[in-house]
């Protein structure tokens, strides 16, 4: 029954809140390496990294010391919104941390037409990529890309199931084509950034 370790990137630069796809910043730095010392123990297997700028440096750190070459996965990339502008689509996506995800689908339909229709084929590919995980994976991604999963995990219909903290790790089984969760990530203790 392979394991996947789902790893909540580290902290990005919020300085120019236009940028569209960050870098880490010091302690997104720091964190890629404690996520290393966390790991500490498994075996060497897989390393999927989302296409975004801060999975990809936040992953370096394992990859660096299993002298591996991370896959770079467009399914686990972050949610897709109605809207591009990184700032109304930060805005838009706080919005979304205490609805359902059809709340989700039809408020960004309102906004965008076809929205829903984007947001369950985003679902869809993820789930499906995740399932034919056949080892043992770590996967860099994104705080609603590990939300999506803990929910359909647990068959929950919230958007947000966990306040997963930077850094963290959830763990999931995949079991007969089945995900379970095996634990949550460290969550945060303050708001989301």
């Amino acid at each position: 029954m392979p394991k996947i370790y789902l790893i909540r990137h580290g902290h990005a630069q919020t300085s120019n809140l236009g940028e569209k796809n960050p870098a880490l910043d010091s302690v997104g730095d720091q964190q890629a390496i404690e996520i290393v010392r966390d790991l500490d123990g498994l075996d060497p297997c897989p390393i999927w990294t989302s296409p975004l700028r801060r999975c990809r440096q936040t992953a370096a750190p394992l990859a660096y010391r299993w002298l591996a070459t991370p896959i770079i996965e467009p399914s686990v990339t972050e949610v897709p919104s109605p809207m591009q502008d990184p700032v109304i689509r930060s805005a838009w996506l706080m919005q979304m941390l205490t609805m359902s995800w059809p709340e989700m689908a039809n408020a960004g339909e309102q906004l965008r037409a076809g929205y829903a229709d984007s947001l369950k084929d985003w679902r869809e590919k993820m789930l499906y990529a995740i399932l034919s995980c056949r080892e043992d994976t770590v996967i860099y991604s994104h705080f609603f890309v590990i939300n999506a999963l803990i929910a359909h995990a647990t068959q929950e219909d919230r958007v947000v199931c966990a306040m997963l903290d930077y850094g963290s790790i959830t763990v999931f089984d995949v079991e007969h084509h089945r995900l379970r969760l095996d634990r949550i990530g460290r969550q945060m203790v303050s708001h989301l950034h």
